[in-house]
């Protein structure tokens, strides 16, 4: 301590103060420069490396040898020009490399080890001008002050490069450059401290030059550190404002709101948005505002113990929507800066919010009108089916008596006027589930070839009262079993061979399958009255036909060739129409269908109850003329037949009687099918007994009715009105063994 002291009073103190300050300016410079070497990458880094090593290294060296022509101004003293040259270099070099290796890594160590290499060649550079000085005496050094200075330059210059890490905090842009300037004259006068001079004869040589000269080529050297620093750091705040200007300037136009707080949760930095919100509170906005004062004024006391973890959180911290004075709902978040300071942001979500309000106001109304929908579908599909069971009932129990050649004629006429009625019914219903996107498929193993010849079976005969040819052809390596919805399969085919007989007065209509890429393909060829080109498109909308006229001339509702287009989409198919007027049309479609094995089928057995006993049916409906048909349908099986009015007698009768299957109609008086059902199953439930089957005869048939059949544990359902065929098929599969059941599902 007492050298140093005694050393600098061996100076010229004016020197001294222009060596300090070409230090000071040289190091606020390069620490400049190399936040921008941190800042950038690639060649960018390089350039601002070099600019950090050149302006450094030269400050260095500038500031030792201005403060060596400041000691003892009455010594001649000499520099010998290879050594002078060298420690110039040591310190362009060393400063590089230090660079280099505090920017490679944007990590404390590394910046630390980087600072450590500069106070080394700070030190090697000092001891390399010392030992290139020429004088009239001998120097001996003092190893312990020699080491106690290069502990500082080292020391000194690894804080420097530390706290220059994050120049974002004021602090740390005044820290560093002054921790670099104490280190590095530091390192300089305790250096010149240990030095003791003993007289000898001065050495000269044609390579060494006086103070004169060395003067000479300083204040050429202070000028280029002065101006090109100064002009370093004119440039750096310059375009760092500027880019503050413009920064500020793009951020005003942003919707969004953003306040920028530091460590110290003060504003720094904000955007018109932010400004205006805060005032819509009466907080005025200003520099180095406290989140406490607007916390304070807005009623935020919660947001400032999370501000400190949103400072510290990698992910955004979100809080609940902000409603301001003004009426405007706000999305608010707090977000790090990475410099222990935060940033407030808010969006104003206000029209969002009346647009999802709105949305969910329209979606309650929506779902509210597909109810309505649904019920009155519901309604009006039970009121049209139920005295169609009656006509259609009643129609199939005359069939079975003998009647005249004319009296069977009118039954006939009274049939397809049922059906056709029905038909209608089922073609809104499916319209109905197709638009509400309820419909669902429901694949299955199923024989190709008994699919399609039993659909296009009941055409034939209409063909022959036509004197129409009419041909079923199925290629051979279509025939066999495939997976896939076999029952809207047998719907398109149906529209599609009925429009053909329909629109067909001579000539012949042909079926046509076969396999193709990916699926299987289907025709339906007719020389009927044919589509114009321009209606060739329009045919597939619902309620439209190609031609006003066909309606009162051929029939229909128009929504056939719809329900077939929208139920060939459903099975990930495409249905296309080639067709000229006068000259026929073919309607033609491919679905990916997937081979299958045929499975084993065992024979179906009669049904019949327990021991051979004729079976014991319990049929639950309170329409006397159903209970008629139900009675009148299932006189052929031999069947003990009991008949109740309502689902409170069906549960009582379960009470007393062990049926061996049950026909439960949805709608009843007093009590429902459905109620009525969860109430036997639990019966049997506490009784520990064998599952009774229930199957539902309801007109209600739209998707999710049948899913309440089932929660409700029915085991099957008939469509009303009422086929006999399906109905038995439903008995058959309700009764049979497990095996025999999954058997006749799979087929």
């Amino acid at each position: 301590m007492f050298a140093t002291i005694y050393c600098l009073q061996q100076h010229d103190y004016r020197l001294v103060l222009l060596a300090g300050l070409i230090c000071l300016v040289g190091s606020a410079a390069s620490v400049g420069a190399y936040r921008r070497a941190a800042q950038t990458s690639g060649g960018y880094r390089l350039a601002w490396a070099a600019a950090v090593a050149l302006l450094l290294g030269c400050g260095i060296w500038t500031t030792h040898f201005v403060a060596i022509l400041a000691y003892q101004q009455a010594l001649a003293i000499g520099f010998e020009l290879g050594g002078t040259a060298i420690s110039l270099l040591i310190a362009v070099g060393g400063i590089g490399a230090g660079v280099l290796i505090a920017v490679a890594r944007p990590k404390p160590l590394n910046r630390t080890f980087g600072g450590g290499v500069w106070g080394l060649s700070i030190a090697l550079m000092h001891f390399t001008g010392v030992a290139a000085m020429r004088l009239p005496a001998s120097i001996e050094w003092n190893p312990r002050l020699a080491l106690v200075s290069v502990l500082i330059g080292v020391v000194g210059a690894a804080g420097a490069l530390l706290a220059a890490g994050d120049l974002t905090q004021p602090w740390r842009r005044a820290v560093a450059p002054i921790l670099l300037t104490l280190a590095i004259c530091g390192l300089h006068f305790t250096a010149m401290g240990a030095i003791t001079l003993h007289p000898a004869p001065m050495v000269a040589g044609p390579t060494v030059y006086s103070r004169d000269g060395l003067a000479l080529g300083l204040g050429v050297f202070v000028a280029l550190i002065l101006v090109a620093g100064g002009g370093m750091l004119t440039v750096d705040r310059f375009s760092r404002r500027t880019a503050l200007t413009a920064l500020h300037r793009v951020l005003d136009q942003a919707p969004t709101a953003l306040g920028f707080f530091d460590e110290a949760q003060r504003l720094v930095f904000w955007n018109r948005s932010y400004r205006d919100i805060l005032a819509s509170y009466g907080v005025q906005v200003r520099h180095r505002l406290n989140l406490r004062e607007i916390a304070a004024i807005t009623g935020g006391d919660h947001i400032i113990e999370s501000a400190h973890a949103a400072a510290l959180s990698v992910e955004p911290l979100h809080f609940e929507p902000v409603l301001s004075p003004q009426g405007r709902w706000f999305d608010f978040h707090l977000s790090a800066t990475g410099d222990g300071g935060f940033v407030a942001v808010l969006n104003d979500v206000t029209v969002h919010r009346e647009l999802a309000s709105r949305e969910a106001e329209a979606r309650l109304a929506a779902e509210s009108a597909s109810r309505a929908t649904s019920e009155f579908l519901a309604n009006m599909s039970h009121e049209i089916r139920t005295p169609l069971n009656a006509v259609l009932g009643m129609a199939q129990v005359l069939g079975r008596s003998k009647l005249t050649p004319s009296q069977r004629e009118q039954l006939r006429v009274i049939d397809e006027a049922g059906r056709t009625l029905m038909a209608t019914l089922h073609d809104v219903l499916d319209l109905t589930k197709i638009e509400a996107a309820k419909l669902e498929l429901e694949p299955h193993h199923f024989d190709l070839a008994e699919v399609v010849e039993s659909t296009a079976a009941p055409y034939a005969h209409l063909c022959a009262q036509k004197d129409l040819a009419f041909r079923v052809e199925i290629a051979p390596d279509a025939l066999g079993w495939w997976v896939g919805d076999s029952t809207r399969l047998r719907q398109v085919l149906s529209n599609l061979i009925s429009n053909a007989v329909k629109f067909t007065a001579s000539g012949q209509i042909c079926v046509r399958v076969e396999r193709g890429e990916g699926g299987v393909c289907f025709s339906v060829t007719d020389t009927g009255i044919g589509i114009p080109a321009a209606k060739q498109t329009a045919i597939f909308e619902k309620f439209t036909q190609a031609d006003a006229s066909t309606t009162r001339r051929f029939g229909g509702t128009g929504l056939g060739l719809a329900i077939c287009d929208s139920l060939v989409r459903l099975m990930g198919g495409k249905i296309e129409v080639i067709s000229r007027e006068g000259a026929g049309a073919c309607f033609s479609f491919s679905i990916p269908l997937a081979a299958a094995q045929a499975p084993a089928v065992a024979p179906p057995a009669a049904p019949q109850g327990a021991a051979g006993r004729p079976l014991r049916i319990l049929a639950a409906e309170d329409n006397p003329t159903n209970q008629l048909i139900l009675a009148a349908l299932l006189e052929p099986l031999g069947a003990e037949l009991s008949l109740v009015e309502d689902g409170w007698q069906a549960v009582e009768a379960v009470r007393h009687v062990r049926f061996d299957l049950i026909l439960m109609d949805a709608q009843m008086p007093v009590m429902n099918g459905l109620e009525a059902t969860a109430q036997i199953r639990e019966l049997e439930a506490a009784a520990d007994a064998a599952r009774t089957p229930i199957i539902a005869l309801t007109a209600n048939v739209m998707h999710h009715q049948l899913e309440d059949y089932v929660r409700a544990g029915m085991d099957g359902w008939v469509a009303k009105p009422i086929e006999a065929p399906k109905l038995f098929a439903a008995l058959q599969r309700a009764i049979s063994p497990p095996s025999q059941q999954d058997m006749a599902q799979s087929a």
